[in-house]
């Protein structure tokens, strides 16, 4: 016999025994298969909705700040950013917290007022696990509004002056 005749006998037997069960299972993954480009689809659409959402929360996270700060160059904390740093606890713990947070400064080679500032947020991470933070934390919870994050960011304003006036970097 040769292989056709086998195929066709295969087929015939397949058919008997298995009934219209291989049309159904033909057309179950055609369905699989517009199903999975329709989740191609979406997840690409979801990924451009994240992308421009997380555009927002920049720009969002900018206009915080900037209800805190005074605008100008270097920020500073305005009225409503020292209330900030006030109310949170910052004041309190900065003085136990500072030789710590220089040190670690110190270790990222901090050489700028930029770098001051950016470093200061770091570190204020880093050191974030320390009990001189808890009112912080408390603080951040009971005003979903006033994150921990905006509060380091006020903060490094104020660190940032500090850092540079104790180790001599120029703020001109």
């Amino acid at each position: 016999m040769n292989s056709q005749k086998v195929t066709t006998i295969g087929n015939y037997v397949a058919r008997f025994l298995l009934g219209d069960t291989v049309e159904r299972v033909a057309r179950i993954e055609e369905g699989v298969k517009r199903i999975d480009k329709d989740v191609d689809k979406i997840k690409s659409s979801l990924k451009d909705i994240v992308g421009r959402l997380s555009g927002h929360d920049v720009d969002i996270a900018g206009m915080k700040v900037r209800v805190y700060g005074s605008p100008g160059s270097p920020m500073q904390p305005n009225d409503q950013g020292k209330k900030l740093l006030t109310d949170s606890g910052f004041y309190q713990a900065y003085p136990l917290i500072k030789n710590d947070l220089f040190a670690l400064m110190d270790k990222l080679e901090t050489k700028t007022l930029y770098d001051a500032e950016k470093n200061a947020e770091k570190c204020l991470q880093q050191l974030s696990n320390q009990n001189e933070f808890r009112g912080m934390k408390d603080y951040a919870v009971n005003h979903p509004d006033e994150s921990l994050d905006l509060i380091f960011k006020v903060a490094s304003w104020i660190i940032r002056d500090d850092y540079a006036s104790a180790k001599g970097i120029n703020v001109s």
